[in-house]
């Protein structure tokens, strides 16, 4: 995953995209420079299309705020391939809420992957045993203290 992230494929510049037809006309199913102007985007051969790599990786199958529950489409279940308004989806995908979502997870993956002692996880566990260690020195020094307290008086009640 972390390789898919960081060292996506993508086709030199000379690369051939699939040809559909449509309207009439043989038209490539991609653009090259919508691969370098969205670094997100992938291109699939066996699916001849474009799909967005981290919602893909991160399994959206449906938009947090949509309480229906509408599965997604383009982009994610389906690549995008027609030229058709290419450009005006693209920048409609990129604005959505579990896009953003999406690529916040994979930058905190790839954070996490690169820096695991930073891993949050691994932080609050730190700072638990932190804790709890702490708690240890205090309630040692408070039964001390009990103790000292209970010796003095067993002292004081008992005749000499």
């Amino acid at each position: 995953m972390y390789a898919v992230l960081t060292d996506p494929w993508t086709p030199s510049s000379t690369y051939k995209f699939l040809l559909v037809h449509m309207h009439q006309k043989m038209r490539s199913v991609c653009q090259h420079y919508w691969l370098h102007t969205y670094s997100w985007l992938s291109y699939s051969s066996a699916l001849q299309g474009v799909l967005c790599r981290y919602c893909v990786l991160f399994k959206r199958k449906w938009s947090a705020g949509d309480r229906a529950k509408n599965p997604l489409g383009q982009f994610v279940v389906k690549p995008l391939s027609s030229l058709n308004k290419a450009n005006e989806h693209i920048q409609a995908h990129e604005k959505t809420e579990y896009h953003v979502f999406s690529k916040e997870q994979a930058e905190s993956f790839i954070i996490n992957f690169e820096n695991p002692n930073k891993a949050i996880d691994l932080i609050l566990d730190n700072e638990n045993q932190e804790q709890e260690a702490t708690n240890r020195k205090i309630l040692s020094s408070i039964i001390k203290c009990i103790l000292f307290i209970a010796k003095k008086s067993l002292r004081g009640n008992i005749p000499d």
